[in-house]
């Protein structure tokens, strides 16, 4: 008998050790995602301007968890700082931003792209 209260004793601390892990593990990814975006405020700052977008239409399309905008599904750009409202995917938007360098040997889902504005079409 003592060694089933035993044995349930120490069951039930590793359950709670297992829950305490999983609440800290939650509470570090709610950090990591606050100081990801607040970097992306500066989003691309280290590549330089290769050139800009005025007004240009594209749909929305999500890859993974990252969001892009195509253009007549010939160029897709990586805006770093689309808002929450666009990130949804097959909105028609209308843009207009930065259009950043891709580094050399670097292999990227979309070119990488700063926005100054975005609205729906």
């Amino acid at each position: 008998m003592l060694k089933c209260i035993v044995v349930s004793f120490s069951l039930l601390s590793l359950m709670t050790c297992n829950r305490i892990n999983t609440e800290k593990i939650s509470e570090n990814e709610s950090v990591l995602k606050e100081t990801i975006s607040e970097l992306q405020k500066d989003c691309f700052a280290d590549r330089k301007t290769t050139g800009t977008l005025s007004n240009v239409s594209g749909t929305t399309m999500k890859i993974g968890d990252q969001f892009y905008i195509n253009i007549m599904e010939t160029k897709r750009y990586h805006p770093c700082n689309i808002p929450e409202e666009f990130k949804t995917e097959n909105l028609n938007v209308t843009f207009s931003g930065e259009i950043k360098e891709i580094f050399p040997h670097e292999r990227r889902a979309g070119t990488p792209f700063v926005l100054d504005k975005i609205s729906l079409n």
